[in-house]
């Protein structure tokens, strides 16, 4: 039981470093920063591959870069594991 309680305290802090990732990754695509953002979401995603928010923003960063083939498999990936975030396709 203890070991699963440490589990479950590894998760939750993995996925606030992914939600600060991610936080960090859209102030920077505010300020027009579209590598750093497309950085700091790609670590929320290598932290917490099935964390919604990131492929989703993620993908809005590419879209903006021009990256429109990967920005769609982004934004389907987001869709696939939140169906409330739909995307925004060109």
């Amino acid at each position: 039981e203890r070991v699963r309680g440490g589990q479950i305290s590894k998760e939750k802090t993995t996925l606030q470093a992914a939600t600060f990732d991610t936080r960090s990754g859209k102030r920077l695509l505010g300020l027009g920063d579209l590598e750093g953002a497309i950085s700091q979401f790609r670590a929320a995603i290598a932290l917490v591959p099935t964390y919604a928010p990131a492929h989703f923003h993620l993908a809005e960063a590419l879209q903006r870069k021009g990256e429109t083939k990967e920005a769609r498999a982004e934004f389907q990936r987001a869709a696939e594991l939140d169906p409330q975030l739909k995307p925004q396709l060109p």
